[in-house]
């Protein structure tokens, strides 16, 4: 029942009390089955704190990220916000400045 339970939080995605987690153990609870995109959406998330359009400058997202890299799987790269937008995980409002879309948390799942 506990294996149950565990599966369908893993496939639900993170949820506002996993946004509580200090920022590397959420990457390695979440961003082990991401894509570079979700794992980039994932970061938005934790620094937003899950906030759908709170603006997170990319600045803020690279040094997260590279804080991370060991968990998240290597260095940050530009191109991931480009396709996580693809995905509609995020948006850019502004040149350097990414927004949180609703339904992010299906970038745990890749």
């Amino acid at each position: 029942e506990a294996r149950v339970a565990a599966a369908i939080q893993a496939s639900s995605g993170p949820t506002t009390s996993d946004l509580k987690l200090p920022a590397r153990a959420f990457f390695k609870k979440f961003a082990s089955k991401a894509t570079a995109a979700g794992k980039f959406a994932l970061v938005v998330a934790q620094i937003a704190q899950g906030a759908t359009g709170k603006e997170v400058d990319a600045g803020e997202i690279e040094k997260v990220w590279n804080q991370n890299s060991g968990v998240l799987g290597g260095d940050y790269q530009t191109m991931y916000g480009t396709r996580s937008k693809e995905k509609g995980w995020v948006n850019s409002t502004k040149r350097g400045v990414f927004v949180l879309m609703d339904g992010w948390q299906k970038a745990a799942n890749g």
